[in-house]
């Protein structure tokens, strides 16, 4: 199989093998839809014409639940970001999926979330605020508030319901189902716990000022992945690794020009971490 096939296989099943974040509907009163529950181990190396230049992490997991759903005998895709704009021609919004359940002939409306956190405690006194991308930006507690206030209720709008009527399906009829997958950074070298109504299956690693980036072992090896690589298991057999200097010093550059890289780390012993590297 050729490198390009191979990593985009290696990424399909980091996404489908990454976990849902919430595992209550205490703070989200929508229940998942996991694909995970529906894993047939789909073969994506017919999308590399597809992913070519498609860098955006989000777009590009769109298109693996895309052809996981397609590969799948109980699950039709019905239609996949359906753009929503009024007499003005000004967009509303889009419904990302609509799948039906073959066996219970049930059509779901699925909307996907796929990020990168990391936890960060001591930031805020709300926990949701403490969830944020690596960048401190993109916070748990907005895309929530994003998602029950526009994105869900956007099918029952007149926009949409005219839309859905083209194709003879009523909304009323609808599930809606949330695929929140995303994968937690933790503080390095800290004890902390994550709330209750967060799946621990998603921690994958730490974070880590560049400040303190000295206090990793000087005797590992290092990997900077590309950003579209972010969801794989490290793979040391793929990459250049580094030294710890030479790691150092790319992780600096990134940093200067505002970028909060991943960085994979191998022990001497073999031991394999990953970590996000932030600026603050």
């Amino acid at each position: 199989m050729e490198f390009k096939s191979y990593a985009i296989n290696r990424q399909l099943k980091g996404f489908l093998e990454t976990h849902q974040l919430l595992n209550s509907q205490s703070i989200s009163p929508y229940p998942n839809f996991d694909v995970n529950d529906i894993l047939i181990s789909p073969d994506g190396s017919h999308l590399e014409k597809e992913l070519k230049n498609l860098l955006y992490v989000g777009k590009r997991m769109e298109i693996f639940f895309t052809t996981t759903i397609e590969n799948h005998p109980d699950y039709n895709l019905i239609l996949h970001s359906l753009q929503l704009r009024n007499e003005q021609k000004t967009t509303l919004g889009e419904i990302d999926f609509l799948v039906e359940d073959v066996k219970l002939q049930q059509i779901i409306h699925v909307e996907l979330v796929f990020k990168f956190y990391i936890y960060d405690p001591e930031y805020h006194s709300d926990e949701l605020m403490c969830f944020m991308g690596p960048k401190r930006k993109d916070f748990l507690k907005k895309k929530l508030h994003k998602l029950h206030t526009h994105q869900f209720p956007i099918l029952f709008t007149k926009e949409c319901q005219e839309a859905l009527s083209k194709l003879q399906i009523h909304p009323k009829n609808i599930q809606q189902k949330l695929c929140y997958k995303a994968q937690v950074y933790l503080p390095y070298n800290k004890k902390v716990s994550l709330p209750s109504y967060i799946n621990s299956d998603c921690i994958s690693g730490f974070w880590l000022k560049f400040e303190d980036f000295e206090k990793l072992s000087k005797d590992s090896t290092f990997i900077i992945p590309q950003r579209q690589d972010w969801m794989v298991f490290p793979d040391f057999n793929v990459y250049m690794s580094n030294d710890f200097w030479s790691a150092h010093t790319a992780v600096e550059k990134l940093i200067q020009q505002g970028h909060a890289p991943m960085l994979w780390k191998k022990s001497k012993e073999g031991k394999i971490n990953s970590y996000f590297i932030t600026i603050d």
